[in-house]
């Protein structure tokens, strides 16, 4: 008799619990690893009832439905992970297991999702993970689309303006590996109406199609160096006269020197601002060695959430952005940095994440930080 996939589901459903909600995935996935398989065994079997879990996207049950979906590549699953993106879940580990389940069903997932794109482009809207996932699936159409917008981009910007990411949309160019969008990715670069952190990626994307091998080792020696400092110089590190609690009390704004002039952080800068690179990063680690489910996609949400951390409405969304955050503000109060330095900082630890994301998706980055700090 053939296995029916409602059992499986009630035992996914079984951890939609507050008990479970304070643990690790990898914990949570110890009591329901039997089902799991069993359902990605069924294969196609369990589409409708996985999609039923979709609904409510703050549960393990979606969560862990995402990455069956992913594993069994059904197409019958694609109108529920379209549905499931186009409501922009909160959670961007589940967007993101979405995402790639639309990439990995690959063709078949190609005419919804491109309806779904073009639809929400007409209305002004840019969905990261949907475009996500149609640009990472290197079907013909999908490169013709890609190529068709990034030309329009290019002659009616004013179009774009406000609501579309070109170096995203752009990104997966290197995933078609096709050269001749070289010579208009190279007009990009010239255009106005790229900003400067756009055609920095798209400078990158470039790169990496006119000499894959090249661009790689580039990277690496890039990141061993910057890496470099941090081992050089970790017994600089001091501790602050001042008690954790008051440290915690304290506005970071209260923290920063009053120099308000631009900053850019080259390699040769390493040093000199060594201690907040160290305090970024060894928050990270340490939060990794305690939290061996984190991801760099995490890492990069954090990252971007305390960019704003000067701001009025700024409040640290989880215990990662808090221990960065408590690392900052140690670190403030024992040297002499401006705002704009320690922003600096972040920007330039995120986009060494993103860097080592680009070699190894998952976690390149943190794999490789926590050997050095």
């Amino acid at each position: 008799m053939d296995k029916m996939p409602s059992t499986a589901i009630e035992i996914l459903k079984s951890v939609d619990k507050d008990e479970f909600y304070r643990r690790e995935e990898s914990e949570v996935m110890k009591h329901v690893k039997k089902a799991y398989n069993e359902l990605v065994e069924l294969g196609s079997r369990a589409t409708k009832e996985l999609g039923e879990l979709l609904e409510d996207d703050s549960t393990w049950s979606c969560y862990f439905a995402l990455k069956i979906m992913r594993e069994v590549k059904d197409p019958e699953a694609v109108p529920y992970l379209i549905n499931f993106l186009r409501k922009n879940s909160y959670y961007d580990s589940s967007n993101e297991e979405a995402m790639f389940a639309l990439a990995e069903i690959g063709k078949p997932a190609v005419p919804l999702l491109m309806e779904e794109v073009k639809k929400e482009f007409e209305n002004n809207v840019y969905n990261f993970y949907m475009v996500g996932a149609l640009t990472r699936i290197t079907e013909p159409e999908v490169y013709d689309f890609m190529v068709e917008i990034t030309k329009d981009f290019l002659q009616n910007p004013e179009k774009y303006a406000g609501w579309f990411f070109i170096d995203h949309f752009t990104f997966n160019f290197e995933e078609h590996g096709r050269k001749d969008i070289l010579p208009i990715l190279k007009q990009l670069l010239k255009s106005k109406a790229v900003t400067d952190n756009e055609r920095r990626e798209i400078r990158d994307t470039v790169k990496v199609l006119e000499d894959p091998e090249g661009y790689k080792k580039e990277l690496m020696e890039t990141l061993r160096r910057f890496d470099d400092a941090f081992v050089m110089h970790e017994d600089k590190i001091e501790a602050p006269e001042i008690s954790r609690e008051e440290l915690e009390r304290a506005d970071i704004r209260d923290l920063v020197n009053d120099n308000n002039e631009p900053v850019i952080i080259h390699d040769k800068d390493n040093e000199r601002y060594f201690p907040l690179l160290y305090a970024i990063e060894s928050a990270i680690a340490n939060h990794y060695r305690s939290h061996p489910s984190l991801r760099d996609v995490d890492v990069i949400c954090a990252l971007k959430n305390i960019r704003n951390m000067f701001k009025n409405e700024f409040k640290p969304a989880n215990e990662l952005e808090l221990e960065i955050i408590s690392n900052l503000k140690s670190s403030l109060y024992i040297n002499d940095f401006s705002k704009n330095e320690t922003i600096a900082c972040v920007k330039k630890i995120l986009n060494s994440v993103k860097r080592h994301r680009a070699v190894d998706r998952k976690r390149g980055y943190l794999n490789f930080i926590i050997d050095f700090v």
